[in-house]
């Protein structure tokens, strides 16, 4: 094979590499006896090797990014930098550069790139031809000018006016025929995706001995002149079929194709050239948009959610005529569904880490999917009562689980399957703490309001343990459908939870107590969760009569709900309320024997009012302490933070809060404290039966 057409077959068969390896490779060839090629990417940080540059060289330095910069500080002149090729004819002949200038050019400050000269120095009188980037005015445009001598004439000027006005990055591509036609392209953003701005036909230097560079600028310039990748040579031709560059996913059966270089729109437009796998198929539509690198493609089936697919194209030609024969492409589509309440839940939290049983001594929650869902985190709220955190972008899919935790934290459970480390992760108390999970709309997803009692298990809830949940399908159930792990390294994050059982709520809600909060309001707290939906005023019903008006929750929890009445509770006056229609969470109906309590209303209490009636302080064997209370006044009376201690030398020591909830005693009742009720109830049940 000739060198001529070695170096072509080089050039056309890299094509579609990145232009510092495409010059990298060119230049490696040229040690072939070719006729005039030229190549310099300045990979090799000098202007004195392969090839050399020869002028003002100390004005010009290769910059970090392995680019000529010119670098002469505090000077108003002209550089210039030129380096020797011998071209006897330019028939076929191909220019290509970068350049960019870092300001609006002028006619003080503006570059030429010599593509020919017969002379080394662009300042001097010579014959050759010349690209000039800057001019006066606001129009300036790249214009190409024959000089004889040093008398310049304009050949051919690029049609976009204005391209260059102000700063700008730009690449060019010159091409000449045999005939003498002058053919100017740019890409405006300094890429490769070129437009052809000019053409003419000049004959009057066919050959060339050097190649060069002209800056002429201001002080403030001296460092503001760019170029990089020069190529000239034998015309590149493009033999290489066109690169499927991205594919996206914009809807569940459209997708944009961009392709690296302009294609050809009858071979874009056909649908039978994409086809895509998981039971799509053929493409029904596809359109060549603007650019014609990107085709629109729709489908009649959707693609599968949360799932990467692949795209296969055939048939497609660039403008130059090459058709890919067979190219894929991967894309992953993703789209967010509906999320309702209970859709991810928590399913296992560590709130004591110390003293480590097993695990990273590390907080975490995990997060489990118990829909039929792929659903993005993204954006997604995680909070206790005092912070809150921002989860990242993570699909969670059907079934799957996901550990959140500190970042600092996140390589500690890296063994441990999915894990996500998020920055502001809220401490978790280990007496007591609310947990909430919002997704990126702010809807509330779960909740969870636990304490150390749901660990039902002294040892475990000094540390290392953690709580886990027993059924994901109870999403009903708190307190008990908790417990601590039974794993023997202290929990399970990221997998199926140990203590994991089938534990369906089968039993109604309990009235537990009706508190009055005011003359004619009732609070009435249940044992569990309601159903959400408000209760008919028809299912409250009050002896003596008083009318209820309204029915509403006290607070998020459904465990608490608000009556209000028409006419005001009357004081020393005992009342019964009765409730109906009453379903928790599960849709369990209130239980009947719970469904009932007594209340009046409550008045401050005097000394006397309530009476310490008995104590037992040395029990027998088995038995326990108690302090039993007895209300001696005909006064409901409210024994919320009521306190009972010893009294030392006048003083109370040992003062011990009763309850912190409302608790109405009623007139003439007794009531036993004690550290151990059960015990305490075997014995009255004994009494009763004897």
């Amino acid at each position: 094979m000739p060198p001529n057409q070695l170096l072509t077959f080089i050039v056309s068969r890299i094509r579609l590499l990145p232009i510092k390896t495409i010059l990298l490779q060119v230049s490696v060839a040229l040690y072939f006896p070719v006729n005039a090629q030229f190549s310099d990417s300045f990979t090799d940080g000098d202007l004195t090797n392969s090839p050399e540059w020869t002028g003002t060289v100390s004005h010009f330095t290769v910059n970090a990014n392995s680019q000529l910069q010119l670098n002469n500080p505090g000077e108003a002149t002209t550089s210039f930098l030129s380096s020797a090729y011998q071209a006897s004819s330019l028939s076929g002949y191909e220019w290509q550069f970068f350049i960019r200038l870092a300001f609006a050019p002028s006619a003080n400050n503006f570059a030429r790139v010599y593509l020919v000269s017969d002379q080394p120095n662009p300042t001097s009188s010579l014959n050759g031809y010349f690209l000039q980037f800057g001019e006066a005015g606001s129009a300036d445009a790249i214009e190409l000018f024959r000089q004889t001598g040093l008398s310049t004439t304009s050949v051919c000027r690029a049609s976009t006016s204005g391209g260059i006005a102000s700063a700008f990055t730009v690449r060019v591509r010159v091409l000449r025929s045999e005939a003498g036609l002058w053919q100017l392209f740019v890409d405006y953003t300094g890429g490769y995706d070129f437009d052809l701005e000019a053409s003419a036909t000049d004959n009057t230097y066919s050959s060339s001995a050097y190649l060069g560079i002209r800056c002429t600028y201001t002080s403030g310039n001296a460092s503001n002149f760019f170029f990089d990748d020069f190529y000239m040579g034998t015309e590149i031709i493009d033999e290489s079929p066109p690169q499927i560059q991205a594919v996206q996913a914009i809807s569940s059966t459209e997708l944009n194709v961009v392709f690296g270089e302009r294609i050809e729109s009858v071979t874009a437009q056909s649908p039978l050239n994409y086809f895509v796998n998981n039971g799509v198929g053929q493409a029904t539509t596809a359109i060549l948009q603007a650019d014609q690198k990107t085709v629109r493609l729709s489908f009649a089936q959707s693609f599968l959610n949360a799932t990467t697919s692949q795209l296969t194209v055939t048939n497609v030609e660039d403008l130059a005529g090459n058709a890919i024969t067979s190219a894929q492409a991967s894309f992953f589509f993703f789209q967010q569904p509906v999320v309702e309440y209970k859709d991810i839940i928590f399913t296992e939290i560590f709130p004591d880490p110390t003293p480590v049983i097993g695990l990273p001594e590390a907080e975490f929650v995990e997060l489990f999917n118990r829909s039929d869902k792929p659903i993005s985190l993204q954006g997604w709220k995680f909070s206790d009562a005092s912070s809150t955190a921002t989860l990242p972008a993570h699909i969670l899919m059907p079934g799957d689980y996901v550990i959140i935790t500190p970042t600092a934290s996140a390589a500690s459970f890296a063994t441990f399957r999915t894990v996500i480390g998020i920055s502001g992760f809220p401490t978790l108390n280990n007496g007591a703490d609310n947990l909430k999970l919002r997704d990126a709309a702010d809807l509330l997803i779960d909740e969870v309001n636990y304490n150390d009692a749901w660990y039902k298990d002294d040892d475990k809830r000094q540390g290392g343990w953690t709580l886990e949940l027993i059924d994901p399908e109870n999403s009903c159930a708190e307190e008990e459908n908790w417990v601590a792990s039974e794993h023997v390294s202290g929990g399970t994050p990221g997998t199926e939870n140990s203590v994991k059982a089938s534990k369906p709520d089968l039993t109604g809600p309990r009235l537990l107590s009706a508190i009055p909060t005011s003359a004619i309001q009732l609070k009435l707290r249940f044992d569990e969760k309601l159903n959400k939906d408000i209760p008919p005023v028809s299912a409250f019903m009050i002896s003596p009569a008083l009318v209820v008006s309204q029915i509403n929750f006290a607070n998020t929890s459904l465990r608490e709900l608000l009556v209000e009445l028409e006419s005001p509770i009357q004081l020393q006056q005992r009342y019964i309320i009765t409730v109906t229609s009453i379903y928790d969470c599960s849709g369990n109906s209130i239980q009947p024997d719970h469904r009932e309590v007594s209340f009046g209303f409550p008045e401050p209490a005097e000394a006397g009012d309530v009476v310490i009636n008995e104590i037992l302080f040395n029990p027998r064997p088995f038995g326990v302490d108690f302090l039993e209370l007895f209300n001696y006044s005909d006064k409901y009376i409210n024994l919320k933070n009521w306190s009972v201690g010893n009294f030392e030398s006048g003083n109370a020591v040992n003062l011990r809060t009763i309850t912190t909830d409302d608790f109405l005693l009623p007139p003439k009742a007794f009531i036993a404290l004690t550290v151990d009720p059960f015990t305490i109830h075997l014995i009255i049940q004994k009494h009763r039966i004897c």
